[in-house]
């Protein structure tokens, strides 16, 4: 995904708004922070996005997905749980941009897109955003965490939707 030095952190100077945190068995996300803009963010995700139609699609339709979520639920002031959420971040960036106070995104491939099981993105404004490793079936959160619970294009690939529903709901 994005290139990252020793420690999975990637490396930028820059302490305006953005914080990027990672934690591997070495380093945890109190212990080590770089900052980063969320429009720093952003041409990450389009550098990352430039050379592929495909990614380039995937984020337009998370983007449309969160908009769709907000018919059902507004996203700003909302904390939300994305099962199986994109290890690219895009569901989160557009959550974000909404206003949601906390997204946490899980899915299986966090540490392999991040070279960590565990990335945190927040803003001078309060908002957080996360992505992490873990099982939808074995869900590491206590209960009432979050406000609502949403899953993008991912319940096709689960081997048992009905532990994640129970889990999820």
């Amino acid at each position: 995904m994005f290139e990252t030095d020793k420690d999975g952190v990637q490396p930028n100077g820059d302490d305006r708004t953005l914080f990027f945190a990672v934690e591997n068995s070495s380093v945890r996300p109190q212990q080590k922070f770089r900052r980063l803009t969320i429009n720093e963010l952003k041409k990450q995700i389009d550098a990352e996005i430039a050379g592929s139609p495909m990614l380039r699609r995937n984020r337009h339709f998370n983007h449309l997905m969160i908009k769709e979520f907000e018919k059902i639920r507004p996203v700003s002031g909302c904390s939300i749980l994305d099962v199986g959420g994109s290890i690219h971040g895009y569901a989160l960036e557009a959550a974000l941009d909404r206003r949601s106070v906390l997204y946490e995104g899980i899915n299986l491939a966090v540490t392999e897109a991040w070279n960590s099981p565990f990335v945190e993105f927040s803003g001078r404004s309060g908002w957080l955003g996360r992505l992490r490793q873990m099982n939808a079936e074995k869900l590491d959160f206590p209960d009432e965490t979050f406000d609502c619970s949403l899953s993008l294009s991912t319940f096709e690939h689960f081997l048992q939707p009905d532990i994640v529903l129970a889990e999820t709901g």
